[in-house]
């Protein structure tokens, strides 16, 4: 039986992507990765809806995210974090890590971001200097209004207006410059379609004069650097060659069917997998759920560890637990990267088999 992934990242991969990777090695400073560069570059722009650069990382999200603190902020500049999970968090912890000083705006898990509350923050909070956010929240499933937020930081405050897109690009309505966003992070392995190993940052002008007077130490993930580089089409370090011509082929799939057909298709097999999940007796965890994400409450009677062992060993479908404190009290299905309907329907076949069987007993049942 085929094996199907429903989690958050890494998604499925389009059998294109596979034999892309496959094809032999290209120099990165050849004119074959340059001609291939520039063709990437210019399919990111589309997926971020943006006419700015786009940048290239060799690292997973959190590199993007990391370069975004070091370059933008100096040391003790003050910043208001929006915490409403476990990424949330990871924007509050590297803040402090290069020295910023962080003011969160906590938000308890599975709720959304109250827009009011943050321009209440911010007329309260003159000095601050970014204000972090994400907008897929994939440890609770939630997705937070962005398009507003960004609209009541800039109503209320002068500060930067960074956001976490890694999850959401491409999965879900992101528009980079209509919403005017100054700098969004983004990585390979979630809507993009590619295996994990690449992020991408882009940045305004404004963001990029911040670049420039940033006083925090940095090297590899020194913006300038790849400022610099890219212009020409061509990257400061060694990059991952490899996934680059992945996600060449995955841009253009992207591309030719179109962000908004597969923004459409999104959320037509959320809404599916969410009507499935409240018709068996289960409880979703997030009040604002994503496009691309749920989040399911595990019922009291069942062991986590066997509900997911039981979907992977009976029905090879692989979803994936909680984070956090939220570890063994929710499960998270995702429904992007290369799904199709009948991948859909045989995840909903597994969780009505499994809520079958579950319910009956709290013994471990993992090799039924």
């Amino acid at each position: 039986m085929q094996e199907r992934l429903f989690t958050p990242g890494p998604t499925p991969l389009p059998p294109e992507v596979i034999s892309a990777m496959s094809k032999p090695i290209i120099h990165h400073r050849h004119v074959e990765f340059k001609t291939l560069m520039e063709r990437v570059l210019n399919n990111l722009k589309y997926v971020f809806r943006t006419n700015r650069d786009v940048y290239v990382i060799t690292g997973s999200g959190t590199a993007a995210m990391e370069a975004a603190v070091c370059n933008l902020l100096s040391i003790g500049d003050e910043v208001l974090v929006v915490n409403a999970g476990k990424f949330g968090q990871r924007w509050s912890e590297l803040n402090k890590a290069f020295g910023a000083k962080v003011t969160e705006l906590k938000i308890e898990w599975g709720k959304p971001l109250d827009t009011d509350l943050l321009g209440g923050y911010l007329k309260a909070q003159s000095k601050i200097k970014a204000v972090f956010l994400t907008q897929c929240e994939t440890s609770t499933g939630v997705q937070h209004d962005i398009k507003t937020a960004a609209r009541i930081i800039r109503n209320n405050s002068d500060a930067l207006i960074v956001v976490d897109a890694i999850s959401s690009l491409a999965g879900t309505e992101f528009f980079t410059d209509d919403w005017r966003i100054d700098v969004v992070v983004s990585a390979s392995q979630k809507g993009l379609m590619t295996p994990p190993g690449l992020s991408f940052i882009t940045l305004s002008e404004k963001a990029q004069e911040k670049v420039f007077h940033s006083n925090i130490k940095k090297y590899y993930f020194d913006i300038k650097k790849g400022i610099e580089s890219q212009s020409k089409f061509l990257t400061p370090w060694t990059p991952a060659t490899t996934l680059i011509m992945g996600l060449d082929v995955a841009l253009n799939m992207i591309r030719n069917s179109t962000l908004e057909n597969i923004w459409e298709r999104n959320r037509n097999f959320s809404s599916i997998i969410r009507n499935k999940c409240l018709s068996i007796g289960l409880k979703l965890f997030a009040e604002s759920p994503s496009d691309i994400l749920t989040a399911v409450c595990t019922l009291e009677t069942i062991i986590q560890k066997n509900l997911l062992n039981t979907l992977k060993n009976k029905y090879n479908v692989i979803v994936a637990g909680g984070q956090g404190d939220f570890k063994e009290k929710i499960f998270r299905i995702s429904n992007i990267g290369y799904l199709k309907m009948d991948d859909i329907e045989c995840l909903l076949e597994a969780l009505e088999g499994v809520f079958n069987i579950l319910p009956k007993s709290r013994i471990s049942i993992e090799n039924t």
